[in-house]
């Protein structure tokens, strides 16, 4: 064959796209058993989006003094959804945490349902809560401790009472004592009902082991996701039990639409592409945007099922698997715990920018514009390079097997 010499402009692109891949590497995230889904990055993607929005939105509006100065959220967000759609719309991106939820019971429902149903190698409960440990608690220290340092350089000194809320979080109970998120992270609050999964997920999933009919399993889990949205509507919501409003038991319908998915998911029944479930995972969206919007009485329990229809759509449609297999959505999607533990402390910082370009008297929606244009590379940057260094490393295996292993 002849050797054909590249044009200087292809030797260039080639080069490019080399340290473009090699920054993709370096960015990309790492399992510990080698199995990768890249669905679930490109849906954490969506849902880290949304909660990044829905800050740099709710942050924007208390410091513009666009709508006179004064703001708190959630205190006044129904006020100010009345008076814009673009707030009302925008506000339902803390969503992005339920979505999160889902995603969480799939992805630990899977190796279960791998054993119970697929005859795979069971799962090492105690590998399972090593890894939880691992995996999860050093970057979340680590954070702990910048927004310790955060705090102490914004409001001195640090009192008993700050030290107190910072064990509270280390230990994921602050939600129940407090009734209300950590003081240091307020995003935080989602992360210790997490943790209240990752301890039960496992005898959950006995429910793969002990029921063995497919239409009955299925059945009983549809029923439960319905029951625990339904007993979170109508009762929860209804009580003075806040603590309880910030636990598992508020959003468990979320995680088990994890497992039912994960059940889907062994099954084969998501195995055939078509564009059926392109339209049916757009519908899901669309219908639980205007559900959060404006639906909530009678729609409300189906939420978890508009999620499951989303997420379907996502893994089997040709047009919204391409999307969301696309390696720059990805590579954010795995970097989204690191994202959401910082994305309001590098807002928070940054504030002075936020209030210098804000122009009360410009559209809304072009203040907004800009905002987003200024804040959302700049939490990407900041968070890519805090990902390479507190969370990547505690990726894959432990060190310890990692050691032993050289």
């Amino acid at each position: 064959m002849a050797t054909v010499l590249a044009p200087v402009e292809t030797t260039q692109a080639a080069s490019e796209s080399g340290i473009l891949r090699r920054i993709g590497d370096r960015l990309s995230r790492v399992t510990s058993n080698g199995g990768f889904v890249p669905e679930i990055d490109g849906l954490r993607f969506v849902a880290i989006a949304a909660v990044v929005v829905h800050h740099i939105c709710s942050i924007y509006l208390e410091s513009s003094g666009r709508f006179g100065g004064d703001i708190h959220f959630p205190r006044d967000w129904r006020r100010l959804s009345n008076e814009s759609t673009l707030i009302h719309s925008l506000w339902q991106g803390y969503f992005g945490v339920h979505l999160f939820f889902g995603l969480s019971g799939f992805v630990l429902g899977l190796p279960f349902v791998r054993h119970y149903l697929g005859g795979e190698s069971k799962p090492s409960i105690k590998n399972y809560f090593v890894r939880r440990l691992t995996r999860i608690e050093p970057p979340y220290v680590l954070n702990m401790l910048v927004c310790l340092a955060l705090f102490a350089i914004n409001a001195p000194p640090i009192y008993r009472d700050t030290l107190e809320h910072v064990l509270a979080s280390l230990f994921y109970v602050h939600n129940a004592i407090y009734s209300r998120g950590s003081t240091l992270n307020g995003v935080t609050w989602s992360l210790e009902i997490e943790v209240q999964f990752y301890i039960v997920a496992p005898l959950l999933a006995m429910l793969f082991l002990s029921i063995r009919n497919t239409v009955v399993r299925r059945g009983v889990l549809i029923a439960a996701i319905y029951g625990c949205a339904l007993f979170t509507q109508k009762i929860l919501w209804a009580t003075q039990m806040e603590a309880v409003k910030m636990s598992l038991a508020a959003y468990l319908q979320y995680f088990l639409a994890g497992f039912l998915l994960a059940d889907l998911y062994q099954s084969g029944a998501l195995k055939r592409a078509n564009w059926t479930w392109d339209v049916l995972g757009l519908a899901g969206a669309t219908m639980t945007l205007l559900t959060m919007m404006y639906w909530r009485g009678p729609l409300y329990c189906a939420l978890p099922f508009l999620v499951l229809a989303f997420y379907c759509g996502a893994f089997r449609g040709p047009l919204l698997q391409r999307i969301f297999t696309t390696r720059p959505i990805v590579i954010i999607g795995g970097m989204c715990y690191t994202i959401y533990l910082y994305h309001v402390a590098v807002i928070s910082v940054f504030k002075p920018i936020m209030r210098g370009l804000a122009s009360p008297n410009a559209p809304l929606w072009v203040d907004l514009g800009i905002q987003a244009a200024v804040f959302v590379p700049l939490i990407l940057l900041i968070c890519s390079v805090l990902f390479v260094y507190t969370e990547k490393p505690f990726m894959g295996k432990p060190f310890w097997k990692r050691s032993r292993a050289t």
